[in-house]
């Protein structure tokens, strides 16, 4: 598949594209398979996670080892994890600042 095909279908830019070959996660030929889309896939989801190119590199180059992959993404899921309830306190807080300020109270 040709790379303004998989740009348009997987919803990519051709710069993100260009960007993952440069770092080496998939295949720079021209035409890219289906394999390459189903990696790009994993990649996008990988990075929206918060990893990098060479965090995705590592988990990629393991891809021989899914007792590692699994290591890596319970590991992921654990940091993920911390970011949710970090970010529910936050919304706690604001809560309770938008109740005290419907209630006619000040700012701290």
């Amino acid at each position: 598949m040709k790379l303004q095909e998989i740009a348009t279908r997987c919803n990519f830019s051709k710069e993100e594209i260009g960007h993952y070959r440069t770092c080496g996660l998939i295949s720079a030929e021209e035409e890219l398979t289906d394999a390459d889309i189903d990696r790009l896939s994993c990649i996008a989801l990988l990075k929206k996670a918060g990893w990098d190119c060479a965090a995705i590199a590592r988990f990629l180059a393991a891809e021989h080892s899914s007792s590692e992959q699994i290591a890596m993404l319970r590991r992921l899921r654990e940091e993920l994890l911390q970011r949710v309830h970090e970010l529910q306190r936050t919304l706690d807080k604001i809560d309770y600042l938008i109740y005290q300020r419907s209630q006619g109270k000040k700012a701290p």
